[in-house]
C-alpha cells in the first residue's frame, strides 16, 4: 500500500530505534527448548534469538454465517455503495463488508475501525428505503516511536508517489494515477493539513507535479498548470 520508498522510510524509523530490520528472507522454523521459543532459525541459516515469536501474517474475514445464508461474497460480503448485500433485506458494515465505492472501480474493504464506526448510519438508511451511499474514503493512521501518520484514500500503483518534506522528519506523501489525480496522501507528524488532504483525494483535477512536492506552496493550489 504505501510502495518502496515511504516502505523504506519506516523501516529506517524502526532501525533508529534499535530495530534489527531484515526483509526478503524466509523463515524456515521456530527453534525451541523446553517447550518455549527461542528464536526463529531463517532460510539464509542465521538464527535470530528471541524470548517471544510473534507471526503479523493478516487476517481473513468471518463470512462464513454469510456465505451460508447465500449471499454474494467474494473476499468479503459483497454490497452495493448503499451497503446493500445481495439480499434486499440484508446489509452489512466494517471489515467484512466488500462495498462498491463511487471513488473508485473496484470493490473496497477496509480493516479498520473507522468503517464500523462510520457505516452504521449508511446502513440504517438503506434498510429504511432512504437513499444512501457510503462514500468515506478509506482510512487508518499509526503511531510508531515518535512517528504519527494519517493515510487516506487508496492508490493503485504504491510506486507513484510524490513526497513533500522530509522522510526522516515531518512530511506528506501524496500516491497519484496515470492522470496525475491525487488518489491516496498521507500526513506524517503533520496535523493541520489533513481537510486539505481530503479535498486532494477527493477531486478529480490533475495536479502538477512539482507544485504538489514544494511546501512553499498551498496545497489548495497545486493544480496542473495551463
Amino acid at each position: 500500500m504505501l510502495g518502496s520508498r515511504i516502505g523504506a522510510a519506516f523501516g529506517d524509523l524502526h532501525r533508529r530505534n534499535g530495530v534489527e530490520v531484515r526483509t526478503g528472507i524466509a523463515v524456515s522454523q521456530v527453534t525451541v527448548r523446553e517447550g518455549h521459543a527461542t528464536g526463529v532459525q531463517l532460510a539464509d541459516g542465521a538464527h535470530v534469538p528471541g524470548d517471544l515469536v510473534l507471526f503479523g501474517i493478516g487476517a481473513v474475514p468471518n463470512i462464513e454465517l454469510a456465505r451460508d445464508a447465500g449471499l454474494a461474497t467474494d473476499r468479503g460480503v459483497l454490497v452495493d455503495a448503499a451497503l446493500q448485500t445481495s439480499h434486499p433485506d440484508i446489509v452489512a458494515v466494517g471489515d467484512i463488508a466488500e462495498a462498491e465505492h463511487p471513488a473508485f472501480e473496484r470493490r473496497v474493504r477496509v480493516e479498520h475501525w473507522a468503517n464500523a464506526q462510520n457505516q452504521p448510519a449508511i446502513a440504517a438508511r438503506t434498510l429504511l428505503g432512504k437513499e444512501a451511499v457510503y462514500d468515506r474514503q478509506p482510512y487508518f493512521f499509526t503511531d510508531q516511536f515518535d512517528l504519527g501518520m494519517e493515510y487516506r484514500g487508496l492508490a493503485s500503483d504504491p510506486e507513484n508517489v510524490v513526497v513533500r518534506g522530509d522522510l526522516a522528519g515531518e512530511y506528506l506523501a501524496f500516491w497519484l494515477d496515470d492522470g496525475d489525480r491525487v488518489e491516496a496522501a498521507m500526513n506524517v507528524n503533520i496535523w493541520d493539513a489533513g481537510d486539505d488532504l481530503t479535498a486532494l483525494v477527493a477531486s478529480s483535477t490533475p495536479v502538477d507535479r512539482s507544485r504538489l512536492a514544494d511546501p512553499e506552496i498551498p496545497l489548495a493550489e497545486v493544480g496542473a498548470q495551463r
